[in-house]
C-alpha cells in the first residue's frame, strides 16, 4: 500500500497544532452560506447549521427557498428566502442572488434535501459552474453534481462529501474508467482510491467499513471509528470550517476536521 495513506487515531489526532490554532474570535473564524432545504424536507439545513455552531464557525447564512418562509422565519437567524418554484424547491430565477452571496462567503455548503425538480437541479449546475469561490456539496446534493463533475474536479477549492456509493457515480463522468470500488475489503477500497487521487484536484470525505476516508492533495487518510450515522452533515460543517482555514494544507485541515468532529460530536 502506498506510503502516502496515513492512519490517525481519533484521540489523538495527527496535526493538534492545526485543531488548537483554529481562530478564537468569531470575526476571525470565516463566513459560511448554507444552501438548501425544499418544501418536503429541510432537516440536512438545519443540522448543517448547528454542527456549524459546534465547530465555532464564524458568520452563518442560510439561504432556503420561500416556500418555507412561513413556517421557519427566525428573527434570531441569517436567513435569506429565495424564489421557489410550484412544488417548494429553489427557481431558477434566484440564481443570481446566490452567486452574490457565495461571493460574500469564504465556502458554500450545498447541504441537499433539494427534490426532484428539474428547474432546480439546472439552477445547481448553473451555480456549481458559475461560483469560483469554495463549495462543499454533500449528500444527495452530489447527485445534483454529477452532470458538471468535470467542470467540478477543474477546481481545487471543491469539497465532496458522501457514501462510497455516492461518490462512485459523482466521480463517474470524469473518470468511466477508474471507478471508486465498493467492495466489503478496505485493501480494495483503496486501492481503486490509489488510481484516481492522482488526477483529482477536488477534495472528498467519505465513511465506509468503520473507516473515514479523506483525499486531497494526493494524499489519503484512515481514520477509525464505529458505527457513526449523521456523519455526513457533521463533517460538512467541520470540513467546510477547517477548509477556510487551511488552504495550503488542504489535506491536514481535512484530517484534523475528522478527529476534531469525532471528539465534539
Amino acid at each position: 500500500m502506498s506510503n502516502q495513506i496515513v492512519y490517525q487515531n481519533y484521540l489523538k489526532p495527527l496535526y493538534e497544532d492545526i485543531i488548537w490554532n483554529k481562530p478564537e474570535n468569531k470575526n476571525n473564524a470565516g463566513k459560511i452560506l448554507i444552501i438548501g432545504g425544499s418544501q418536503d424536507n429541510f432537516r440536512n439545513v438545519s443540522d448543517i447549521y448547528n454542527y456549524c455552531l459546534k465547530a465555532r464557525a464564524g458568520t452563518i447564512k442560510i439561504v432556503l427557498p420561500n416556500t418555507l418562509q412561513k413556517n421557519l422565519f427566525d428573527p434570531n437567524l441569517d436567513q435569506i428566502f429565495l424564489a421557489s418554484t410550484k412544488s417548494g424547491s429553489f427557481s431558477s430565477i434566484g440564481l443570481a442572488e446566490m452567486l452574490d452571496l457565495a461571493n460574500w462567503s469564504d465556502i458554500t455548503i450545498l447541504a441537499g434535501n433539494f427534490s426532484k425538480s428539474s428547474e432546480t437541479e439546472l439552477l445547481m449546475q448553473n451555480f456549481l459552474n458559475k461560483c469560483p469561490s469554495a463549495i462543499c456539496i454533500v449528500d444527495d446534493a452530489l447527485e445534483i453534481a454529477t452532470p458538471v463533475s468535470n467542470d467540478l474536479n477543474e477546481k481545487k477549492n471543491r469539497l465532496l462529501i458522501g457514501s462510497f456509493s455516492q461518490l462512485q457515480k459523482a466521480l463517474l463522468k470524469i473518470y468511466p474508467e477508474q471507478i471508486l470500488k465498493v467492495s466489503r475489503s478496505i485493501v480494495e477500497q483503496l486501492t481503486s482510491i490509489e488510481q484516481i487521487k492522482n488526477k483529482l484536484n477536488l477534495s472528498i470525505i467519505s465513511y465506509d467499513l468503520s473507516n473515514f476516508i479523506v483525499i486531497s492533495e494526493n494524499k489519503i487518510s484512515l481514520t477509525k471509528y464505529p458505527n457513526l450515522t449523521n456523519w455526513k452533515n457533521m463533517l460538512a460543517a467541520f470540513g467546510s470550517t477547517y477548509f477556510i482555514h487551511n488552504q495550503e494544507t488542504l489535506f491536514k485541515g481535512l484530517t484534523s476536521a475528522v478527529a476534531d468532529g469525532l471528539n465534539v460530536n
